[in-house]
């Protein structure tokens, strides 16, 4: 009888340092996932910051992946330009994240490694800060923005001649493209912010089993140096 109880004991044991040793390792691959994926996704970031940094956002893209057009919120798509008038936008198919250069697309990550199952780039301001609302195409007015219930008008500069050389006139923000009403001055003027991105990524790793997978987010902000006044 004692060797019987002595034989369950041991095999009660046995059952547990097996279950010890297979949580261990299955925290030690979830750890193991979680290092490589958010390494790579550091890689990636860095890459995307380096040209936020170095170039300008491109605020003459269309930025329709979300559904709607223009910066409206979190956008699904960056666009950015360099120095140089080089373009890049980047973007996420079938859970990769593309980089088109000049149209040329190629891969920042590897769907076999990790697949990325949400983005949003937040960019501020959503327009572009270095547009100067003028309107020195005489009286056509075609520079500012026509909206109801009143339209702006050009500031007069020329006494002699009359002719509307200045900034559109505005109220409200409503009547301003760039969506700046200077209240002290009463004119359209350029948003006077430092264009900044913020970039964030939901990833997860496809090389392990599925009940080890752990989704990660990574988030950060990049200031780009271009500041043109």
């Amino acid at each position: 009888m004692e060797m019987l109880i002595v034989v369950a004991l041991f095999a009660m044991l046995g059952v547990v340092i097996v279950n010890v040793y297979l949580l261990s390792l299955s925290a030690q691959r979830q750890t193991v996932s979680r290092q490589n994926t958010t390494a790579n996704l550091r890689y990636v970031v860095e890459s995307i910051a380096h040209q936020i940094r170095t170039g300008e956002v491109d605020y003459t893209a269309p930025y329709l992946d979300d559904g709607d057009m223009g910066i409206q919120g979190s956008e699904k798509e960056l666009f950015l330009k360099d120095a140089e008038g080089n373009s890049y936008a980047y973007f996420v198919v079938n859970g990769e994240l593309l980089v088109s250069y000049n149209g040329q697309v190629s891969k920042l990550t590897n769907l076999s490694e990790v697949k990325v199952f949400d983005q949003a780039f937040y960019i501020d301001p959503p327009t572009d800060p270095f547009f100067e609302e003028r309107c020195n195409d005489g009286l056509a007015l075609t520079g500012c923005l026509a909206t109801a219930p009143t339209k702006p008008v050009c500031t007069i500069n020329d006494a002699t001649t009359n002719e509307r050389l200045g900034y559109c006139q505005c109220t409200s923000d409503i009547q301003c493209k760039s969506q700046h009403c200077d209240a002290p001055s009463g004119v359209c003027l350029p948003l006077n912010r430092q264009p900044r991105v913020t970039i964030v990524i939901g990833s997860e790793a496809t090389a392990v089993r599925e009940i080890e997978v752990k989704r990660l987010y990574l988030q950060t902000t990049i200031t780009s140096r271009t500041f043109r006044r």
